[in-house]
C-alpha cells in the first residue's frame, strides 16, 4: 500500500483533470509523487522519513 494513491487526490481535484495530468497513466502520476516525497524527504532530513513515509 501506497503512501499516497491517485484516490487521496480526489478529495481536492476531479478525477477528469487527474487524468488529464497525467495522461490517463497511473504510472506518471506514482511518479510524480515519488519525485515529491523524495523532495519533501529532503527537508525532512532531520526525522527518519523511512519510518514517517511508511505505509
Amino acid at each position: 500500500m501506497d503512501f499516497i494513491t491517485k484516490q487521496d487526490f480526489l478529495t481536492h481535484m476531479y478525477e477528469s483533470s487527474i487524468d488529464a495530468i497525467s495522461d490517463n497513466d497511473d504510472e506518471i502520476l506514482n511518479h510524480a509523487i515519488a519525485t515529491a516525497m523524495a523532495e519533501a524527504s529532503g527537508y525532512l532530513s532531520r526525522f527518519n522519513t523511512d519510518i514517517i513515509f511508511v505505509s
